[in-house]
């Protein structure tokens, strides 16, 4: 979403912009045709980070909690390969920071401390963060700003717009918003630019994507929450009640927080597991619940029921337990690996099986 974003902010500034990386649009194949004054706008995943020897000129790190971690062998060398894209900056480069991830703040610290130290002046740290602060870009009352004239003379500063016109939905959706902001802006993107994008930009597929309704029963698109953190957001973006699909690839990550947030949130009415994690899933709901009852934390008791088969499976169970009203959102919290080949085949594959479910005929 955020690369998506700045790469739209830059196209309404200047031509020669090209998005790509790990969204899904590899530029190996365009290298002849980028020209030296052309910018390239990359996400980077921790693989592709891990071997690197250079930084881009600009970066950002919004958000960093657990992932890949079948892959990782600790979470400290997850976070040090994504500390690649911006450990090798010159004196002339530029990184930001999400202020409101614990992880990402402390990586801005140590940016600060270690290459300023080293190098003798680097520039400072560029955060992000829902709330006033004095430059970067942030929320003061109900506005986002993006005040980057301190860091190089002709940077913008100026209010993007209302939290209300932004019509990506959730709170990481505004972090989505201001980061691509700051690193838009950092790159040359307009005022304009950046306020058009922030309040015209619907959303990327597979993320939070509404499919459709179906009597009376709204189905939402989420394949990319591949970890647990992306389907909290999720749940806290959107309203109840809702039957909440999970499962699929072990990535080796903790259930114990997700299973937390269905059980206090109120939001859950009704959970449907599937392929390799349901067990893992289901032991970390019936673990929270014995732990919210201990610490005598009121909590809801959603329904859970496992689908023995694969995705259509899926579709036909949450179709048959949900009432009109409610969200049926597949927001997994885990990799595709044990049925599709990656997250957007998933997407793909629910969505069509959501099209496919017939409406029930009228009185």
């Amino acid at each position: 979403t955020t690369t998506t974003m700045v790469g739209e902010m830059l196209r309404a500034s200047r031509d020669g912009v090209w998005v790509g990386g790990n969204i899904g649009r590899p530029l190996l194949g365009e290298v002849e045709r980028i020209r030296p004054t052309d910018l390239v706008v990359l996400e980077l995943s921790s693989f592709q980070l891990q071997a690197l020897a250079v930084s881009p000129s600009f970066s950002a790190v919004l958000n960093i909690s657990p992932n890949h971690l079948d892959i990782h062998p600790t979470m400290e060398h997850y976070v040090n390969a994504k500390q690649n894209i911006y450990r090798h900056q010159g004196p002339a480069d530029f990184a930001v920071f999400n202020y409101d991830n614990p992880t990402t703040r402390q990586m801005a610290r140590e940016y600060d401390r270690e290459l300023r130290g080293r190098r003798g002046g680097h520039p400072p740290v560029i955060y992000s963060r829902l709330a006033d602060i004095a430059d970067g870009a942030f929320v003061a009352g109900d506005t986002l700003f993006v005040k980057l004239s301190g860091y190089a003379p002709g940077l913008p500063d100026a209010a993007i717009c209302r939290r209300s016109e932004v019509r990506l939905i959730g709170e990481h959706n505004l972090e989505n918003v201001l980061g691509a902001a700051a690193l838009a802006g950092l790159a040359g993107a307009t005022p304009e630019a950046i306020r058009t994008v922030a309040t015209n930009f619907a959303g990327v597929e597979h993320r939070l994507e509404r499919v459709r309704e179906v009597d009376g029963v709204q189905y939402y698109n989420d394949s990319i929450a591949t970890a647990p953190d992306r389907t909290v957001a999720a749940l806290r973006s959107l309203p109840g009640p809702v039957v909440l699909i999970l499962g699929g690839y072990d990535k080796k990550l903790g259930f114990e927080g997700l299973a937390e947030e269905i059980l206090i949130g109120d939001k859950v009415r009704q959970v449907i597991l599937m392929g390799q994690t349901a067990g893992l899933i289901a032991e970390a709901l019936s673990a929270a619940r014995d732990g919210l009852a201990a610490r005598g934390v009121p909590y809801a008791n959603p329904g859970v029921e496992r689908a023995t088969g694969g995705l259509a499976d899926v579709v036909a169970a949450a179709s048959r337990l949900a009432r009109p009203g409610d969200l049926v959102i597949m927001s997994p919290a885990c990799a595709s690996f044990d049925e599709f080949a990656d997250f957007e085949e998933r997407g793909h594959a629910f969505k069509r099986l959501v099209a496919d479910l017939p409406e029930q005929a009228g009185p």
